[in-house]
């Protein structure tokens, strides 16, 4: 049983988040709009903006590229430079690809200096190449870890049910905090000290579609009755029945279908294939009680694609840990693990006591008399997450997980 040491302060003025996410079908960046799509994210303290099919899906040298970390492909990088001319004064800490999936990330010059990132990636598609699948950023910020996750789930018209799969192969292959506690299932963590800690939006062209007839969907997209279609919606249908998102939060949706359209057009699919309309394009968080949804909206101006473009602007109110609070870090003969543990997460949630050993490694303290001599080891962390660190406190040891 964790021992919650944990004793809150009053919490720090909400953060801003904005998440924005497209699907752009391929096409460069347009030359003018994205301030239709992108400025719903002004004066915003975090914005992570994620694109899909920025590349052909099947493009091997892509997927090459991204294996030997080669760095954004040239369309990725196309769109890099166009959404940081957009976002101005905001500073860029996270920019990954996986084939057609890329992720960036930004933060204000005031938070800059205290995130620390941590990258991770999970093809899903045919031999795991990652035509479909996850990217996501972790960001480390005071005491809580923020995850934005940029996803690309099957396609197709057979039901949710390879997507539901992939949501789950994504959840256990990515580790996000504590989400996939069980390993099995994407159970989500009730801990009370984690509560409010472990942010993780989940945004992209999910793919989910309508159980309904083509040609019904098209005459209520037409009629505008959006709230008779999405009760149709399978994503919704996949959340109630806990086949998959059991756990995550979407706010109300009043925006007409993202998906598909002749490009150039607000005309729905005209071609031979007629698909019918759909909400592929989401944001969706892990429901936490101090996250609000100020708004969601889809951006029907930007036409270049056939899906519409969706943003959502979130309100995140944390709950930051006093460091004079955990002393017994304070002591301690690893002292920039310590000082890692009371800047970035300030937490005193504790699994065990731990002290440093012979070779690099750490050895259980189970003499209470002793205790007061360990690094505590934060309830829920991944300790593969300090590697990332060691950049700013050098080579650190990673503990043991008892």
């Amino acid at each position: 049983m964790y021992t919650d040491m944990c004793r809150r302060v009053p919490a720090e003025p909400a953060l801003r988040i904005v998440v924005s996410t497209w699907n752009v079908a391929q096409t460069a960046p347009p030359a003018e709009g994205l301030g239709e799509w992108l400025g719903a994210g002004a004066g915003a303290d975090i914005h992570a903006v994620a694109l899909q099919e920025v590349v052909e899906l099947d493009s091997v040298l892509s997927y090459c590229r991204c294996c030997a970390g080669g760095g954004l492909s040239r369309q990725a990088a196309a769109w890099e430079a166009a959404v940081s001319a957009e976002l101005g004064s905001l500073e860029r800490v996270a920019s990954l690809q996986l084939v057609g999936m890329v992720l960036l990330v930004y933060v204000s010059p005031s938070l800059a200096p205290h995130v620390a990132v941590e990258a991770q990636l999970a093809g899903t598609g045919p031999l795991r190449f990652g035509n479909k699948g996850a990217v996501a950023a972790t960001l480390l910020f005071k005491g809580s870890s923020l995850t934005f996750l940029c996803c690309h789930l099957a396609a197709g018209k057979k039901g949710p049910h390879r997507r539901n799969a992939e949501f789950h192969e994504v959840m256990r292959r990515l580790r996000l905090g504590v989400l996939d506690q069980r390993r099995e299932g994407g159970a989500i963590s009730t801990d009370p000290a984690l509560s409010g800690r472990q942010l993780l939006v989940w945004c992209g062209d999910l793919n989910y579609r309508l159980s309904l007839p083509n040609e019904e969907a098209r005459s209520l997209a037409a009629a505008g009755r959006h709230a008779e279609m999405l009760q149709a919606d399978e994503l919704l249908a996949s959340r109630e029945g806990a086949h998959a998102f059991e756990g995550f939060a979407e706010a109300s949706i009043h925006f007409a279908p993202t998906y598909k359209f002749d490009r150039g057009t607000d005309t729905l699919d005209s071609s031979k294939k007629r698909r019918a309309p759909a909400y592929c394009d989401r944001v969706l968080w892990r429901d936490e009680p101090n996250l609000a949804c100020e708004a969601y909206m889809a951006h029907p101006q930007l036409q270049t694609s056939d899906h519409r473009p969706v943003s959502a602007t979130l309100s995140l109110a944390l709950l930051p840990f006093d460091p004079a609070l955990a002393p017994e870090l304070r002591g301690t003969t690893d002292a920039p693990l310590a000082q890692w543990l009371l800047e970035t997460l300030g937490c005193a949630s504790v699994a065990t006591c731990l002290r440093p050993g012979d070779g690099g490694s750490y050895e259980r303290l189970d003499d209470q008399s002793h205790r007061e001599q360990g690094v505590r080891y934060p309830v829920g962390y991944d300790p593969k997450q300090l590697a990332g660190l060691a950049r700013r406190y050098g080579d650190l040891p990673t503990p043991h997980v008892l």
